[in-house]
Formats: structure tokens, sequence, C-alpha cells
């Protein structure tokens, strides 16, 4: 008897170590079986999970037919059932088949691979992970706001506890060097800690009181700042410690994101001020860009090489590019109901936007918005955002506590 096509197709991975995947098909039959275009199949998988719209070309052979059938993979859904496990057990998704396949012997196997696009779950945090980075050689690093560590995810999906801190001292921002040494600054001691590539603290700067230490960056020279709810930017210098290197007007406190660029001037989002504040090396305080035709909130920033800025505003659905003579234009729309706050850019200046609604946009720098990903589907809250030199894009997410890589 043929396997009706109205039943769930059971696929274990039998190799998921190299690619192509070699996968078995349980319960096959010798009938004929035409795949209806609309029916949804179950896939298992262990050890792998796969989201969003992922597509790919799977080869259907077996030992007695030379000529291999193709028909595609859609995924359309996903369990979020059991997504966070501790050993990364079977996860399942739901695909989408169409095409006829015809069976002629019950040794039969599906060659491909699923991830060639699309969004996974890179590798699981622990709580509240506020902040991301990636080293030169792929491994990324999350900054806990709910714990007092780093966790650390290797290109291969394995997570791991990187560093923790003394005293729960919580992390809520992160920034890597050129030599692959993080800085995070923590909330309870408001202390900044460097940690070098083995996990080891190497070096504590120590912040006059910050009620939080929201954003962090660091310069060509190796200098970090960083800023929290006090009206004051602090630049921490590996040789001569920790100084106020600003004085922000009374009442912008509320700062969410900060750059400096290659001369060191230091740029800061004031959203309770509907402004960008630039901070020179000598400590003067200026309006660098301000949203107040309607009074707007910025909120994200990003720098490119040539020294421009670039502001997400929430409210505005949009991101706007600043020249470092202050001409401001828009860059990119993210659409109705895109809300964009943190944002990331590329090599080529694509804008990355983690929207309020769960979903990230893409602004092109040729023109036009694409909606990079929706993950909104999962139920989470994806907070930081950045991409790396392969145009990966990765993104955390404080309820679920993981991180997603999204590959283009």
């Amino acid at each position: 008897m043929g396997l009706p096509i109205n039943d769930t197709l059971n696929v274990r991975v039998i190799n998921n170590t190299n690619l192509p995947q070699r996968v078995n098909i349980l319960g096959g039959s010798q009938d004929p079986l035409s795949v209806p275009p609309n029916k949804i199949y179950e896939w298992d998988l262990s050890g792998e999970t796969f989201f969003g719209s992922v597509s790919a070309k799977i080869v259907i052979s077996n030992t007695s037919s030379p000529t291999p059938v193709t028909y595609t993979v859609q995924v359309t859904q996903y369990n979020i059932q059991g997504v966070v496990s501790a050993l990364n057990t079977l996860k399942k998704g739901f695909f989408q088949l169409s095409g006829t396949i015809i069976y002629v012997s019950n040794d039969y196997y599906i060659y491909g691979a699923l991830s060639v696009s699309g969004t996974t779950i890179l590798g699981t945090t622990s709580n509240n992970p506020v902040g991301i980075v990636y080293d030169s050689i792929g491994n990324v690093y999350v900054a806990n706001g709910s714990d007092a560590s780093v966790t650390k995810i290797t290109p291969s999906g394995v997570s791991s506890v990187f560093c923790t801190f003394p005293l729960l001292d919580y992390a809520q921002s992160i920034t890597i060097d050129s030599s692959d040494n993080l800085y995070v600054a923590t909330l309870t001691t408001w202390n900044l800690f460097q940690i070098d590539p083995l996990g080891n603290i190497i070096n504590i700067f120590s912040s006059a009181p910050q009620p939080a230490q929201n954003a962090i960056t660091i310069d060509n020279l190796g200098n970090i700042y960083n800023v929290g709810n006090t009206n004051n930017v602090y630049k921490n210098d590996p040789l001569f410690g920790t100084t106020a290197y600003g004085n922000l007007p009374i009442g912008l406190g509320g700062f969410t994101s900060l750059v400096v660029d290659s001369v060191g001037n230091v740029f800061v989002a004031c959203p309770n001020a509907n402004q960008v504040a630039k901070v020179t090396p000598s400590g003067v305080t200026t309006v660098f860009t301000i949203f107040n035709l309607p009074p707007t909130q910025p909120y994200g920033l990003a720098i490119d090489s040539s020294d421009n800025i670039y502001v997400s505003n929430p409210t505005l659905e949009s991101v706007y590019k600043v020249t470092p003579l202050g001409i401001r234009t828009l860059y990119g729309s993210t659409g109705a109901g895109n809300n964009p706050n943190y944002i990331a850019i590329d090599s080529l200046e694509n804008i990355y936007t983690v929207n309020t609604n769960g979903t990230i946009s893409k602004i092109l720098v040729g023109g036009g918005t694409t909606l990079l990903a929706d993950l909104s589907v999962y139920g989470g809250t994806p907070f930081a955002i950045t991409v790396d030199s392969s145009f990966n894009v990765y993104v955390t997410d404080t309820t679920n506590n993981v991180v997603y890589l999204i590959v283009q």
C-alpha cells in the first residue's frame, strides 16, 4: 500500500555534517506519490532548526532509477515548541511540497541542504541578550542583560558561557576591537570590562555612577565610549583610564545609541530631546541633527567609512542619512507598521533595521526596501542587530533568549 498523500512525511537527518545532507524518508512506498502543492508536511530534524522563508531544491534518487526527481521545499511555518533546548534535541519544521514523486523501491534518499538561505537559530543565550558582536573568525558574542555573563556562539552553533562578572554585574552593552578583545559595560557596578579572546578579564574601567550602560562603541585608536541615563559620555582609554568625555545638556538622559567617527567626534541618539548630539574631541557638545517638525525620537545609529551617520526614526518609519556637515536626507522607509529601532550597516552601505513589530528590514544602498525576515512568528522580541563581512545578519531575541542568523 502506498503512502497516502494526506499523511505526514517524517524525515530524519542521516548526516548533517557535510553538505549536501543525506536524509532517509521513513515509511516509503513502491507506489507513485503525488504531492499536492498546498499540503503542509512535517519534517523532523535532529539538531537543526530552519525558520522563515527558506527554499531549496531537493533531489530524490534511488538505487533503481538513474534519473533523480527534483522538487522544491518551501518553509511556510515553524513550530516554536521546543526551540530552546539544553541538549539541542529533536526540532520540527513544517514544509510545503509541490510536484509529483515516483518511488520505485523502499531505498530512496533526499540529497540537498535546506539552510542555503533564510533564517535559522544560530544558538541559545542566557537571559535577555541585549548586545551582539562578532569576531575575526565568525564567533558571535552576546551581552546578557539579565545575567552577569557573555555568551559565545561558534559558527557551527555551539553556545557556551564565555565570561562571567562578579557581584551579579549584569551585562548591558558590548563592543569588540581589532584584536578580538571584548568590552562590556555592566549595570550593577557601572564598570566596563575588557575581556581577552580566551575569556579572561584583563582590565576594568570604572565609570562614574551610571544608572544604565545603554550604548558602547570603540574608535580606531582603541578608545571606548559609553553612555547611560546620566548626561555624560565616558571615554575609556586603555592607557589613561576613564574620563568624562562630554557633558550632554541637562534633560537629555535616556540615550539609546552612539557612534564615533574617524576623527574622534562622538554622536549620541537622544530620543527624549528628538535629536542626535555631537561631542567633539575637546568635549564641546552641539546638536548634530534634530527632528522637530514634527517632534519625533531618533533611536538607532550607524556610521559608514565616509563618516556619514545613519539615524533610525521609529515614528517616521524611516532611516535618515546625515553627512559630516549635518545635511540630512531620507535614506529609506521601512514601510507602514515597521518602526525601526536598532540598526546595522554593511560594507556596501545597506542598512538593516530591527522593527518593533518583529520584522527585519533591509534598506538598499541603490534605493528601495525589502523585508529581510519576519521574526514575529516566533513570539519573541528581536532587539540587537549586526551584520558581518559576508552579509550574514545576526539578531538577538530578548524573550526567547536566542540569536537568529539570517543568510542572504
